[in-house]
């Protein structure tokens, strides 16, 4: 009886489904038009049955026709630009569909490489930020406007100076030796820097990532390109809005440097004979080692403090003034910065005017002209030029905290400072600062212009024109209290640098763009020809030994009351480049897309042969949510997939490395004869290379655009693979040929990584909304061929503690590894008793167990100049863990390079209220903490110098209760020593071991700001348009484990071997301000 219900149940169910099939392959057909508003026929617009897979396409007259399963079905079309339509089917047979026009994202249009697109034909790897990013956060700068907030884009600010350079690296960079910065194009014309660009002038900043992008720009597009782009005016009345903030700075941190008591304590025991000799100088300058105890009770000077602790106030106005008709419109921006540093003497003045005019002569013909002018005051020396005691930094962080029994009011029989300073060469940190006078002047104009012909509808003809002439005039004093007269019999010396530049550029191009050229399809086609030259010349006089009673302002009033050297000149090789370019965007149905670039340079950096390097690139797009089979993934507002290849060069080497060139011997060394300073013409150190070639990067490039339920969520997931070949590198040659180094092409680099950024719209209401955006970029970097003669690897030094001086080699570049990578010892903590066989006799009467002759132990003694060599000496082993006797133990300890970088931003409203708080990070990469070394020995046997606090529990050769010296002593030793924690810095040699390596990943609650806007009827009442006041908290706080001053920070730059150094950087700070913004 069950079996046949099952049976009969299981029948039923067959006959339904069969039914089912039937009704479906029987449902009935319908047809129609789709057109837009004003009635013009929509070819491609997909045309799907919602809930099943069913779909069409509009054909080149807007018809179509598809089944339908039943009356209730609906009808759903959707088409690029226009809003979904859907419509249920009834009876009818035929339909008439009017699509309407949406105002989308993707319809922005966008400047890309000579031209513009829409932003949904788009087909490379691009991001940016406008001006409403912008209006609401004051940033001091272009570079500091990305910061963290572009995927793949990674923005370092090294130091905290108000002239800091700002590294800006696009995808990792590829280029081994030569500068990894992207082009900068500004209005279209190539700049060294956007450091004058003032942020409240910029309307969009696009950075272009991948070949499909960067290609237009060929020799200087490798490493990505940043184009800005200034506002211009618009038709209507004029506008007028100003800006303004005020506000004040103060240092975010200092490092805990060791008290008066545990100085002096120190400086004993750097000289513990003055426990038998009283007469020595550490009893004169501080007493009787029994009486020490009297400094626990001095607080000491903190030298950062008085130098770096000052509150620096700041100012910035800002007034942009546009409007004009519908022939006509113009644009002009005046804005002015004044800010003081936290350094005492140290400030920043800028002063910008940006003009832009438009104007149509009549309907086939425009002219475009613009013009930006920067003037830029820096004052102050810095603290990171120079190395070792010449820096400003190491002054303030090593002087000596106290000054001996004096600061007690009693009179020391010893207080020859020129002794305490010749011993320690550090100098008074106030005193030298305020000595060292150092002014800097800028100033730039750039002008351009352009005409526009629109010879027939499709086809556009423009030429442009461009000029820069760029100023800086350096003036720089040392007076008698600094380190630089010291060294010339403590007389002033006086500089002055002059450096003029100048560039012009001429560009012409010739545009085809015909949208529908065959219904639905779109082409459009750029040729163009441009040159680019530079120019640029230097003077550098000065004189020395002034008299010690002239001012700072005597001596630049009369620089002749000094001993005049010889003047120094030159002229650079002039750098010409020449292209010839075109490309070909190409879309289909607004679904199907292809763009295909080429580009040709000929660049005066290279020889004939050479000279020429052709750069092509491909890249396609699918825009997948058009398509007929999506209809029915109406949350899905876009969504795209794009492919790139592409090659782009690098030509970012010094002029003339292809021909011999003479320096003057003063530029080289001063040449005496007779006593008297001459000049004569010497070889340079390079061996010219006539066989240069281009530096060349190939970039592949699949990315996914996507946008979510009516773009309320949108971003962009990237994954690239970038190989850069023919490496410009400096290579050493033989000495036997005369010359030390050769420029050669070998060698390839490649990078590796993915990029994700989202928008979100959490919440959109009439009176409160909520947004967020986060972005984030993985890179790998790696080496993927290098020689350097017979050997696959190279060692550089990031030179902290100067040419002469250790350590040596601490970065390595080698074939198959990443590029930043520190090279060092492994810090194995320090020695212990049981590490040694006590002799008694010798320089070393600790010797190392199993060292049967005492030449292990003398090796590892020299390797860190240790004077008492045994228990509490820095230990270093190898990556086995050997005891390190030699170099050869050095390995890899560190990486510059993060894993992942990023960043994410909240921003909210309440009715009048905006709330907007931004964070950024970095994730995996290393510091090098140089000052954490250089505060931590006895380096170069230099008396009178402070330590990092963490070395008050240090290892101690000197018995405290009886002053003496418990070298030899290993019971006593041992017992005074049982709750050391840290090794003795009583080491002659500053080496590069992993203790001073750190983890440099930290979270940067980066900008807080609060803002209200006025009501619309309040300040009407004014007179006003809108009426807005906030305050801004920059450099909120930083989550980090790394013990210096900021782990984002890089000040050995001359050389893009070593990154990460941290030492004598200029401290960062946090800055208050509060603004208004006004439009009339």
């Amino acid at each position: 009886m069950n079996e046949n219900l099952k049976l009969r149940s299981l029948g039923i169910l067959l006959l339904m489904c069969l039914f089912s099939f039937g009704a479906y392959a029987q449902g009935r057909q319908v047809s129609g038009t789709v057109t837009d508003a004003k009635g013009e026929p929509q070819i491609g617009v997909s045309v799907g049955v919602k809930g099943t897979t069913q779909g069409t396409m509009t054909d080149i007259d807007g018809k179509f026709k598809i089944k339908v399963p039943s009356d209730k079905s609906v009808l759903r079309f959707t088409y690029v630009g226009f809003k979904p339509h859907e419509v249920t089917v009834g009876k009818q047979s035929t339909f008439k569909i009017v699509l309407h026009e949406e105002a989308k994202d993707l319809d922005e249009v966008v400047v890309i490489g000579y031209g513009t697109v829409r932003k949904g034909e788009l087909t490379g790897a691009t991001a940016s930020i406008n001006e409403k990013m912008l209006k609401d956060i004051p940033v001091a700068s272009a570079a500091e406007a990305l910061t963290g907030r572009l995927s793949g884009v990674q923005v370092t600010t090294t130091e905290g100076s108000p002239d800091a350079e700002i590294q800006i690296r696009v995808r990792g960079g590829g280029s081994i030796t030569q500068d990894n910065s992207p082009l900068y194009i500004v209005d279209g014309f190539p700049v060294n820097s956007i450091g004058d660009i003032s942020p409240s002038d910029i309307k969009d900043m696009r950075v272009l990532k991948d070949a499909a992008s960067t290609a237009i720009y060929g020799a200087r597009g490798a490493n990505g390109v940043i184009l800005i782009t200034t506002k211009e005016g618009t038709e209507g009345k004029i506008t007028v809005d100003f800006n303004a903030y005020w506000g004040a700075k103060k240092i975010t941190k200092y490092l805990d440097m060791m008290s008066p008591y545990d100085y002096v304590m120190w400086q004993y025991e750097l000289d513990p004979s003055s426990k038998t000799t009283p007469e020595t100088g550490f009893n004169r300058l501080y007493g009787a080692y029994q009486d020490l105890d009297i400094y626990k009770s001095k607080q000491g000077t903190n030298w950062q403090k008085e130098v770096f602790g000052r509150t620096a106030f700041q100012q910035n106005y800002n007034l942009n003034i546009s409007g004009g008709s519908k022939a006509t419109k113009f644009s002009l921006g005046l804005n002015h910065i004044d800010e003081n540093s936290i350094m005492i003497g140290s400030g920043f003045q800028k002063s910008n005017i940006n003009f832009k005019l438009k104007t149509e002569i009549n309907k086939h013909l425009s002219f475009d002209f613009n013009t930006r002018l920067n003037y830029q005051i820096v004052d102050g020396a810095g603290v990171s030029s120079g190395s070792g005691s010449t820096t400003r930094l190491r002054n303030s962080l090593k002087y000596a905290p106290v000054k001996g029994i004096s600061s007690f009011g009693v009179d020391q029989e010893y207080d020859d400072d020129d002794d305490v300073t010749s011993s320690s060469l550090l100098y008074n940190p106030v005193e030298s600062t305020n000595d060292e006078y150092k002014k800097r002047k800028r100033f730039s104009n750039n002008y351009q212009a352009a005409v526009n012909w629109k010879i027939i509808k499709p086809l556009t003809f423009r030429s442009e024109w461009g000029y820069e002439f760029k100023r800086e005039h350096t003036e720089q004093v040392w007076g008698p209290s600094t380190s630089t007269a010291k060294g010339e019999a403590g007389k002033p010396s006086a500089t002055f640098t002059k450096v003029d530049g100048s560039s012009y550029r001429i560009a012409n191009t010739l545009t085809y763009d015909q949208r529908n050229f065959v219904k639905g399809h779109n082409l459009n086609i750029v040729l163009g020809q441009e040159v680019y030259a530079q120019d640029s010349e230097e003077l550098v006089a000065n004189s020395k030994f002034f008299p010690q009673s002239m001012t700072t302002s005597e001596i630049l009033a009369m620089m002749s009351a000094g001993k005049a050297q010889p003047t120094e000149t030159t002229i650079a090789l002039p750098n010409r480049l020449s292209s010839f370019f075109g490309r070909i965007n190409y879309s289909a149905l607004d679904r199907y897309l292809a763009t295909v670039t080429f580009r040709a340079d000929g660049s005066s950096k290279f020889a004939k042969g050479n000279r020429w390097g052709f750069f092509p690139s491909a890249a396609f797009a699918w825009r997948v949510s058009g398509e007929p089979f999506m209809v029915d993934y109406d949350w899905i507002s876009d969504l795209k997939i794009r492919v790139s290849v592409g090659t782009a060069g690098n030509n970012r080497i010094s002029d003339g490395l292809w021909k011999n060139t003479y320096n003057g011997t003063e530029s080289v060394k001063d040449y005496y004869i007779n006593g008297e300073i001459v000049s004569y013409l010497v070889p340079g150190k390079q061996l010219a290379n006539p066989d240069l070639k281009w530096e060349t990067t190939l970039t592949r490039n699949i990315g996914v655009d996507y946008s979510f339920w009516n773009s309320r969520v949108s971003g962009a997931l990237d994954f690239y693979w970038n190989t850069t070949h023919d490496l410009l590198i400096e290579a050493p040659i033989a000495s036997s040929s005369g010359y030390t180094t050769q420029y050669q092409n070998f060698g390839r680099t490649s990078n590796k990584g993915i990029e994700f950024n989202v928008d979100a719209l959490i919440v959109n209401k009439k009176d409160f909304s909520l947004s967020a955006s986060f972005n984030i970029g993985f890179n790998k970097n790696r080496v993927e061929k290098f020689k350097n003669g017979e050997s696959n690897y190279k060692t550089y030094s990031s030179k902290w503690n100067g040419n002469s001086a250790a350590p040596f080699d601490d970065y390595i570049i080698r074939e198959g590894e990443a590029v930043g990578q520190m090279y060092g010892y492994i810090t194995g903590g320090m020695y212990t008793f049981d590490d040694f066989d006590y002799i008694g006799t010798g320089t070393y009467p600790y010797r190392l167990k199993g060292d049967t002759d005492g030449s292990k132990t003398e090796a590892a003694a020299s390797l860190i100049g240790a004077k008492y060599f045994g228990p509490g000496s820095l230990k270093l082993v190898d990556k086995d863990g050997n005891i390190a006797t030699s170099t050869d133990a050095k390995t890899v300890i560190g990486n510059a390079n993060p894993d992942l970088i990023g960043g994410f931003n909240l921003t909210a409203r309440y009715k009048g209220f905006d709330l907007s708080a931004f964070f950024n990070f970095s994730i995996g990469n290393d510091v090098y903490n140089a000052n954490k070394i250089d505060n931590s020995c006895y380096s170069g046997s230099r008396k009178y110098n402070n330590l990092v606090e963490e070395m008050k529990n240090r290892f101690t050769y000197i018995d405290p209760a009886t002053g003496y010296l418990a070298y030899n002593d290993p019971v006593r030793l041992a017992e005074i020593n049982k709750n050391a924690t840290i090794w003795s810095p009583y080491m002659t040699t500053a080496v590069l071991h992993s203790w001073a390596v750190e983890d440099g990943s930290f979270l940067r609650f980066n900008n807080l700001t609060l803002g209200y806007t006025f009501p619309k009827r309040w300040v009407k009442k004014l007179g006003l348009t809108n009426l807005r006041i906030y305050g801004t908290v920059y450099n909120v706080c930083v989550i980090t484990g790394y013990s210096g001053f900021d782990p984002e920070v890089s000040t050995r730059n001359s050389t893009a071997m070593t990154p990460g150094v941290d030492y004598s950087a200029y401290p960062k700070s946090r800055s208050f301000i509060g603004g208004v913004n006004v439009s009339f």
